[in-house]
């Protein structure tokens, strides 16, 4: 079960942060009777993230007899995922002695899944589920910030389908719907985990490749992604359609590099790659020669 949001949920915990109590509401939602168990459900049914943050918080403000208020993630047996917004009130004894916490709960489980699935729809093109260009543009900015701190240099791809508006306008807007959808997969079975493919527009996207040694590494992922449409891309109904990709490559030049700056010199090198033919890539690779022809 899930606790029902008119309900609160209250327990007792002692200087350790133990349960020693809990009402009707608290003993059904973690399904035991007894009091003894209730820590051990309690505990169980957090994450190993959540453990940590939740335990430090309270050691923290324990040690200045502080209230504190916590967003607690419980994982129920059933499965299912719960949020309770938990406010932590200090207790004394009668000789002014701290002896615990008496804790309030609510379940703001539908709260947090309304601002997930809004933070979702803000961030995520709702077409491929890539991210989109908000999202790119904000790791992007991340990314620059990390290059003046830590030095960690990164690699960022603007890439255009070519071949994309014949799709559309020989098959319909339901094959191009297909056809990106079926890009977006492709190209995120080609970068790591750590990387990220950005749907930035229409027939346009954009990659962060992370943590990159050099040039000659995106230059190589650029062309991992090329291949990749190789022998085209069935759009339904028995149809296979021809694409492919012209992209622009670019490292940052130095810790001064802006988001803009960024997406210019890879815009700009892009379109250098759609006039010298299509399907290829060039990039800013200090000796100039960053251009590599896959099909003519």
């Amino acid at each position: 079960m899930s606790a029902e949001p008119s309900k609160i949920l209250t327990w007792l915990v002692d200087t350790d942060d133990r349960i020693e109590w809990g009402n009707a509401e608290m003993r059904a939602l973690l399904r035991t009777e007894n009091p003894e168990d209730l820590q051990q459900a309690f505990t169980d049914a957090l994450s190993a993230q959540g453990q940590t943050a939740y335990f430090d918080a309270f050691r923290y403000c324990a040690t200045r007899y502080e209230a504190f208020s916590a967003e607690i993630e419980l994982f129920l047996p059933d499965d299912r995922r719960l949020w309770l917004a938990a406010a932590h009130a200090p207790r004394f004894d009668e000789g002014g002695t701290w002896t615990g916490y008496i804790v309030s709960a609510m379940d703001i489980t539908a709260q947090k899944e309304f601002s997930e699935k809004a933070w979702i729809a803000a961030n995520y093109d709702k077409l491929t589920g890539l991210a989109n260009r908000s999202l790119f543009e904000d790791l992007l900015q991340r990314q620059i910030i990390s290059l003046s701190r830590a030095r960690q240099l990164f690699a960022v791809l603007f890439a255009d389908l070519d071949g994309f508006k014949a799709v559309n306008d020989t098959h319909g807007h339901a094959a191009g719907d297909a056809a990106l959808r079926e890009v977006a997969r492709r190209w995120l079975g080609a970068v790591r985990r750590t990387d990220t493919v950005a749907r930035l527009g229409g027939d346009e996207f954009g990659i962060l490749l992370t943590n990159v040694k050099n040039i000659q590494q995106a230059e190589y992922v650029a062309a991992e992604l090329i291949v990749s449409l190789s022998g085209g891309v069935d759009v339904g109904n028995d149809t296979v359609c021809e694409l492919g990709a012209s992209i622009g490559i670019v490292l940052p030049q130095d810790a001064h590099e802006t988001v803009e700056s960024l997406f210019a010199r890879a815009d700009t090198l892009m379109y250098e790659s759609k006039k010298a033919g299509k399907n290829r890539f060039r990039s800013s690779a200090p000796s100039g020669a960053g251009s590599l022809l896959l099909t003519d």
